[in-house]
């Protein structure tokens, strides 16, 4: 007990707190020496944090992160030859057993922990979607890269069972400025090494996109995640908050005074809130959301976002009194869901103030608030409006938000994935939708399609529907074309990702058509190259109406849920305003879309006759064509159903290779012709179709197709998310027809 007595350093004293000296034995008591130690603390937290930011504004001085920048790069210079992983290696070889392997993420991170005096912080210990959500500077692409910056790839894995990395992400490589040169790790080469570009091709995955991000962030000393979706919670080194009894006293004075100012103005409550509060019912008491549907009067957390994010409290302070006319199902367990359900607002309709039910956990509290949507674009925008307004939803205007529930866009670059909530938004593209929509990507998507289905099925041809075609990008096919070109022949050129008949040009000759590619080429820079191009036989003898040549816009709605629901609308025709020549050089009169036909001189006059419906189209044959020529009513029993089946089969050519989520959607717009022996032939598909209304006929499609195409795409997710069955679908929205579920 001596012992024990000895070693004790304060004694307590909570009688006299005045008695701060020592006593007898020279003790300090443990209110003074924890008062010493809460000083000291203090002094040196507060040192710290100044020379934190000290550091911070220092490395904000741009010779400074140049010269980092550089350090970066010459440290992964210094692992050029280190092997990727050991079981890509002989057990017989030295590098199999080699001290050190690096993959693609593991060389950033091994170069960042040798510098991390220098860039003054510690990176997390994941993977590549972690460092790209670390970086919030987006760049447009190689132009405008600096060395040590990073180019990721994003894509699908071939093999079904490998995990799906976030944001897809599959890939990463350090940027070294010279022309397209990186260093990374890749499978195939087995070693850290130098490429000569960027870009390369995979035994491992498909549909790749690079996304280029600049190291800016980290040379200033910040790397935390930037991404709603992914917090990737690192552990830090204590920072005391301002209640804190560590808190210096600048800040904490700071706290107190925000405290006695809310002390002194409490939250004000009006009157009307007093004496009119949320009316409930006892129907409501009973079954919580009245809406529809019971649902968990106490639902538990769980990882996804919550669609309160995306929505906006009325400002009709009546409306939490009404019963908004919507829907919520009840969540059963979806097909991409675990956890239990979550009380979200119902989207599908609503009330003429645009409230949307709401039922606070426990409390039984009715909110009203309003979904938000955001517009990008003019094609159909306004329509697009009308829509989502009449259904008592608000829209907004900044491009980089992400607080909406749908967004619809003319391109998919103004849709940013890398921050898109599942299950929580719906977008009207997907991802790689170019697959289906470019030239180059229908062409190899059909062809690939048709070789797999040769193996199963004989006499698959995609030359039965779609004319012969060649890729001028790929020299193979450039030559193949050229042994094929026969004088007379009629052959045309279109470049890949372009629209509304821009670039494409009728072929007069082998040598004028390589005198055009030729062009591209000298025009074409390491960062800008000139667009692909592909040669399409020309259907000569087109069936004509009233001697001038007709193709037909059709339309695809794709929806991902569980499983995909693919629409197919009718549209309508579109007509040239010359007669048909074959000679003619004239490219309207071989281009049948209005972008085209507008730019005549005489289209004001003639435009509602560029147009024509169905019936139109019908009641032309039943006068010029006899039954011994077309069966009776072919329009509805032999077209309709042939262009439903091309649908369907290119569909199947992309199917298992889009990037799917709950919540992409595409409407696109598909051109067929049909030729003198009522064949019919796919010209080629479009994203973002036109959804103007300048003819009569188009005023009586357009705008019921916008509303039918945002009905079907909110009630497919709606049902998907909660594990519902599909409805019906068909006759249930206009002129859409189920070809696919």
């Amino acid at each position: 007990l001596n012992k024990m007595a000895s070693q004790r350093s304060f004694v307590m004293d909570f009688v006299n707190k005045e008695n701060s000296q020592p006593n007898s034995s020279g003790h300090t008591n443990l209110q003074d020496a924890f008062a010493k130690f809460r000083k000291d603390r203090k002094a040196d937290m507060k040192r710290r944090m100044e020379s934190e930011q000290k550091s911070r504004e220092e490395k904000c001085d741009p010779i400074k992160m140049e010269t980092l920048r550089g350090r970066f790069v010459e440290q992964a210079k210094k692992y050029i030859g280190v092997p990727y992983a050991k079981r890509y290696h002989e057990p017989d070889s030295p590098t199999f057993h080699s001290k050190l392997f690096l993959d693609c993420c593991g060389l950033v991170r091994k170069c960042m922990k040798d510098l991390e005096s220098e860039f003054g912080f510690r990176m997390g210990p994941w993977n590549q979607a972690y460092q790209y959500d670390t970086l919030p500077i987006k760049l447009s692409g190689p132009s405008e890269m600096k060395p040590g910056d990073l180019v990721f790839v994003s894509a699908i894995y071939n093999c079904p069972r490998k995990k799906k990395q976030k944001h897809s992400m599959v890939h990463v490589e350090i940027w070294l400025g010279e022309e397209e040169k990186t260093i990374g790790a890749r499978w195939q080469k087995r070693f850290v090494e130098i490429h000569d570009s960027y870009t390369y091709v995979s035994k491992s995955y498909h549909s790749m996109e690079y996304h280029f991000r600049s190291i800016d962030t980290w040379l200033q000393g910040i790397c935390k995640s930037f991404c709603p979706e992914h917090p990737w919670l690192v552990r830090s080194k204590y920072k005391p908050g301002k209640h804190s009894i560590f808190c210096p006293s600048d800040q904490q004075q700071d706290a107190e005074g925000e405290a006695s100012d809310q002390e002194e103005n409490p939250p004000i409550i009006t009157g009307d809130q007093e004496e009119n509060p949320p009316i409930i019912t006892g129907d409501q008491e009973k079954n919580p959301p009245l809406i529809a549907g019971d649902q968990e009067e106490n639902p538990s957390d769980n990882n996804t976002c919550d669609p309160s994010d995306h929505i906006t409290r009325s400002d009709n302070p009546s409306s939490s009194n009404q019963t908004p006319d919507l829907k919520i199902s009840e969540e059963t367990g979806s097909p991409f869901q675990h956890s239990k359900p979550k009380q979200i607002p119902s989207v599908g309709n609503s009330s003429p103030s645009g409230a949307v039910g709401l039922v606070k956990s426990k409390s039984k509290v009715l909110k009203s608030v309003k979904v938000k949507f955001y517009i990008g674009g003019n094609n159909g925008a306004n329509l697009v409006d009308q829509v989502l307004v009449a259904k008592g939803w608000e829209r907004i205007r900044d491009k980089q938000s992400t607080d909406f529930f749908l967004k619809w866009v003319e391109i998919k670059s103004q849709i940013h994935y890398g921050s898109f909530k599942e299950g929580c938004q719906i977008v009207n593209h997907f991802p790689n939708i170019g697959i289906l929509t470019t030239k180059v990507g229908l062409l190899d998507s059909l062809r690939n399609y048709s070789r797999l289905h040769s193996k199963v099925a004989a006499g698959f041809d995609i030359n039965n529907f779609y004319p012969e075609t060649f890729r001028l990008d790929v020299m193979q096919e450039r030559e193949d074309f050229t042994a094929r070109w026969k004088a007379g022949d009629k052959w045309i050129c279109k470049p890949n990702g372009q629209n509304q008949g821009k670039g494409i040009f009728l072929v007069e000759s082998v040598d004028h058509l390589l005198d055009v590619l030729k062009a591209d080429d000298s025009r074409s820079t390491p960062s800008k190259r000139s667009p692909a191009r592909i040669v399409q036989c020309y259907i000569e003898h087109p069936l004509l109406l009233n001697g001038r040549k007709f193709d037909i816009r059709s339309y695809m709605l794709l929806v991902s849920g569980y499983p995909y629901v693919v629409l197919y609308h009718p549209g309508y025709l579109r007509l040239a305003c010359e007669r048909y020549s074959l000679e003619s050089k004239d490219l309207s009169v071989h281009l049948t879309n209005q972008y085209v036909q507008k730019k005549r001189e005489d289209y004001q006059h003639v435009k509602e006759d560029t147009v024509w419906s169905y019936q139109q189209f019908q009641q032309y044959l039943d006068d010029h064509h006899s039954k011994e020529e077309i069966p009776e009513n072919w329009v509805e029993v032999g077209l309709k159903d042939k262009m439903k089946k091309i649908m369907l089969t290119c569909f199947q050519s992309v199917q298992r290779k889009l990037q799917r989520k709950l919540g992409f959607f595409d409407l696109l717009g598909f051109d067929f012709m049909i030729d003198e022996n009522f064949k019919v032939w796919l010209i080629e598909i479009n994203v973002n179709p036109a959804l103007h209304t300048n003819c009569e006929v188009l005023q009586g499609i357009i705008p019921k197709l916008v509303h039918n195409t945002i009905d079907v795409a909110v009630d497919v997710f709606e049902r998907c998310k909660y594990g519902k069955a599909l409805p019906p679908l068909a006759g249930c929205y206009g002129d859409y027809e189920l070809i696919s579920k």
